[in-house]
């Protein structure tokens, strides 16, 4: 997950970079996206434009144990809680800023990207199709579709 920040003053525009922990040599402490949201609530107000590449995870664990999990005979069930889409609640304060986001999708590509686009008041989403004979993940060379509002 990279997250990239445009502040711009005229004289001279920062670029600042969020990532998840240990991903890139310089980023900060981010290992949830509870963490992620807290952090992009700091700057989002001096933000011009931000670039949102993915989702850390869509959910996670209802429970957290910060010890081990020991083993039992019986099976255990794992409870998850949708986390916030950081995206979708920027995109209703946005304002002025301009908003970038990215859709992989398996199937019906342009008209999923689209809906997310509107749904989460973008201005651009970067539409991938991810298949079987397509991944872009860790790839640097991807194909897509650059999708604006219009």
């Amino acid at each position: 997950m990279y997250m990239v920040f445009f502040f711009n003053d005229t004289a001279t525009t920062e670029i600042y970079t969020l990532s998840l922990h240990d991903a890139l040599p310089i980023c900060f402490d981010i290992i949830t996206a509870i963490d992620m949201q807290k952090e992009i609530n700091k700057r989002f107000a001096w933000c011009d434009c931000l670039i949102m590449s993915a989702a850390i995870s869509d959910y996670r664990p209802k429970r957290y144990i910060s010890g081990k999990l020991k083993k039992k005979k019986s099976q255990i069930s794992l409870k998850l809680v949708r986390n916030p889409d950081i995206l979708e609640i920027l995109g209703r304060r946005k304002r002025d800023k301009i908003l970038v986001g990215f859709a992989l999708e398996t199937d019906k590509l342009i008209q999923n990207a689209k809906s997310k686009l509107k749904r989460k008041n973008l201005d651009l989403i970067i539409a991938n199709r991810k298949s079987s004979n397509m991944n872009p993940f860790g790839k640097n060379k991807i194909t897509g579709y650059i999708i604006n509002k219009q």
